[in-house]
Formats: structure tokens, sequence, C-alpha cells
């Protein structure tokens, strides 16, 4: 991907908006498809799916970001989820 066409994306695609419509929402995930890194293998995000956008700054490229997309996938508090990574590993 050129950083030319990830600047245009952030123009085209608000990411810190938080008022999609479906049709909108939509869109800005399939932009995001297509202007990805790479594939995680990740099931696709959907207009129900709670999402969170963390934008940086480029070293050297002063007008673009980088922007990771996670998708919510529980409310356990991290405390839970290391005992049970910890009782995992013991097993």
């Amino acid at each position: 991907m050129k950083l030319m066409e990830f600047h245009i994306l952030l123009r085209m695609f608000l990411y810190n908006f938080t008022d999609y419509t479906k049709d909108e929402f939509e869109s800005y995930i399939a932009a995001i498809d297509k202007y990805q890194y790479y594939d995680t293998g990740a099931k696709p995000i959907t207009y129900d799916d709670h999402i969170m956008t963390l934008q940086t700054c480029l070293e050297g490229v002063e007008t673009s970001r980088e922007v990771v997309v996670c998708r919510e996938i529980g409310r356990n508090s991290i405390v839970d989820v290391a005992k049970r990574l910890h009782q995992q590993s013991e097993a």
C-alpha cells in the first residue's frame, strides 16, 4: 500500500467517527479490508461488533497515520484472562 493511498483513505473514511449508519460502517470496513497490510485470518467485522480504532503517526510522514482496528471479543478483565491462561499452561 502506498502512503498516499492511505492518506486518501483517512480523508474518505473518518477513523475517529463513532456514529456510522449501517451502510457507512460497511463501506468503512470494506476500505479497511482493501488497504490492510496483511490478512490476520480473523472473522469479518460486522455492524453489530464493537470496534476500537487506534491511530498513530508515521515517522517521517507528517500528514499520514497508521490505523489499527480491533474487535471486542469479550468483557473479561485482564486478571481473569491471565488466570485462565496460567491454568491452561499448567494443565
